[in-house]
C-alpha cells in the first residue's frame, strides 16, 4: 500500500496507473488539465466563481498526485477519478450526429468501461473480509458470552472518551485478539478486542501469544483485562511453495515474534535438503519455542498436555553450494521415538553446535507440553479446508480460569 505509482521510466509508470485505474486514469488527468485551463480561462464564466467547482478541481489534483506517491491514496482518489473520465465521456459525445454517438459510445464502452468491468470481476473473486470461520466466531461471541456493559443497547450509546471522566464497568472486560481482527470484533462481535486494527495493543498482544509458560501469559491477560482469547489458523507457519530465494513461508507469527521483540528465527526455520544429486527441496522446521508458544499450544493442542512419541528430530546443518548458489542445507536428519532419547543423542554429540532438536511437522510437537489449567476452549468455528492434516481457516475461542 505504500509503494508509489511513479517509477523510474515512464513506461512503468504508465503501465501502473493502467493497473490501478485502466484507461480512466490517464482520461481523468486530460479532464483534469482540461477543466482547470478553462477554469483560468472563465470558459464557462461561473466556473471561476464557483468556489465547490474550484474545491473539486484542487481536491482531484491532490489525490491524485498523492496516488503516484503512495498507491493506498488510490482508493480516496477513484471517486474523482470516476468524475472526470464521464465528464471527457460526456464531452465527446455533445453536438454529435445520432449515427456519431453511436459510434463514439461503442467505442469508449470498449476502451473504458470494459477493461474496468474486468478488473472488478477480478477483485469479486477475492474475499479479503471475514471468513465463514470468523463470521460464526463472532455471533457466538456477540450472543453466547456476558455483555461486557451489561446492556446491548451500550454499543449505540454516546460515551465520554476523555481520559480520566470515563470509568468502564465492573463487568467490562476484553478479548484477547491479533489486531487484524479488532475491527470485526467491535463490528460483528459487539466485544473489547485488546488490539484493534490501528494497531494498539499489538505488542500487548503479541508478548500474549509468544509467551513460553502459562503464568506468564495469565499476567498478561490480566494486565490486559481479558476474559477470553481467540486463536486463527493463519496464527500457524507452513511452508511455500519454493522459489528461487530462500524458503518461503506463509503465517503470522514471525510477525508476531517480531512484535514481541524476539527472534522469529528461534520459532521456525526454512532449510534445504537434497532430494537427488543436484536437486534441492526446502524443509520447514519448528523449534521447541514454536510449540511452546501460546499461539499454538491453544490453536494446535488446545491447551492439553502433549507427550511426544516418534515426533522429535535432531538436525545438523552446515553451507553448502551449487549451481544456483550458496545455501544452508542439511546434514544430519534423524527421528527419535522419545524426547528424551533426543536430548540423551545430543548430550553425546556436545562438539557439533549445529545439531538441534526440532520437528518437522507444526502438528506435532518435539518437546513435552504441560497442560494449561487455566484456560478452557469454549468454541470452535467449523473445520475448513483439510490440507496435508492441516485444518485451514479454524477460528477458536478460549476462556480465561481467572476470569470465569
Amino acid at each position: 500500500e505504500l509503494r508509489p505509482l511513479l517509477h523510474r521510466d515512464l513506461t512503468s509508470t504508465g503501465l501502473a496507473v493502467w493497473n490501478e485505474f485502466t484507461l480512466s486514469g490517464f482520461l481523468a488527468a486530460a479532464a483534469l488539465a482540461l477543466l482547470a485551463g478553462r477554469t483560468l480561462a472563465g470558459k464557462p464564466a461561473s466556473a471561476k466563481l464557483d468556489s465547490g467547482f474550484g474545491l473539486f478541481l484542487f481536491w482531484s489534483a491532490v489525490l491524485m498526485a498523492a496516488s503516484l506517491l503512495q498507491v493506498r491514496m488510490c482508493y480516496y482518489s477513484v471517486i474523482n477519478v470516476a468524475l472526470l473520465t464521464g465528464f471527457l465521456c460526456s464531452l465527446l459525445l455533445e453536438g454529435r450526429k445520432p449515427a456519431q454517438r453511436v459510434l463514439i459510445a461503442a467505442a469508449l464502452f470498449l476502451i473504458v468501461f470494459l477493461p474496468n468491468a474486468w478488473g472488478i470481476r477480478e477483485v469479486n473473486q477475492v474475499n479479503s473480509g471475514l471468513s465463514a470461520d470468523w463470521i460464526r466466531t463472532l455471533n457466538w461471541l456477540r450472543t453466547a458470552t456476558p455483555e461486557p456493559f451489561g446492556d446491548p443497547a451500550y454499543f449505540h450509546r454516546r460515551y465520554v472518551s476523555t481520559p480520566g471522566e470515563y470509568s468502564p464497568p465492573p463487568s467490562a472486560y476484553g478479548i484477547m485478539n491479533w489486531w487484524d481482527e479488532g475491527h470485526w470484533i467491535i463490528y460483528l462481535g459487539r466485544r473489547i478486542p485488546v488490539a484493534s486494527t490501528t494497531q494498539f495493543g499489538a505488542p500487548l498482544a503479541a508478548r500474549f501469544y509468544m509467551a513460553q509458560d502459562e503464568p506468564s501469559a495469565s499476567a498478561i491477560l490480566r494486565q490486559s483485562g481479558a476474559r477470553y482469547v481467540l486463536t486463527d489458523s493463519r496464527m500457524l507457519v507452513r511452508l511455500l511453495a519454493p522459489g528461487n530465494g530462500p524458503p518461503q513461508t506463509q503465517g503470522r507469527l514471525p510477525s508476531m515474534a517480531r512484535w514481541a521483540g524476539t527472534d522469529p528465527g528461534s520459532y521456525t526455520d526454512g532449510v534445504w535438503e537434497e532430494l537427488v544429486e543436484g536437486v534441492r527441496g526446502p524443509v520447514m522446521v519448528y523449534y521447541p519455542s514454536y510449540f511452546r508458544s501460546m499461539a499454538v499450544r491453544l490453536h494446535v493442542f488446545d491447551g492439553q498436555a502433549v507427550t511426544p512419541k516418534d515426533s522429535t528430530w535432531i538436525i545438523g546443518t552446515k553451507q553448502k553450494e551449487d549451481a544456483q548458489g550458496p545455501y544452508r542445507g542439511l546434514s544430519l536428519v534423524e527421528r527419535f521415538p522419545t524426547y528424551e532419547a533426543a536430548v540423551r543423542y545430543l548430550e553425546r554429540h556436545k562438539e557439533d553446535p549445529s545439531l538441534r532438536i526440532v520437528s518437522l511437522d507444526g502438528f506435532r510437537s518435539c518437546v513435552p507440553l504441560e497442560p494449561l489449567r487455566g484456560f478452557r476452549r469454549e468454541f470452535a468455528s467449523a473445520p475448513g479446508l483439510v490440507e496435508q492434516g492441516e485444518v485451514l481457516g479454524t477460528v477458536k475461542v478460549f476462556s480465561y480460569a481467572a476470569a470465569r
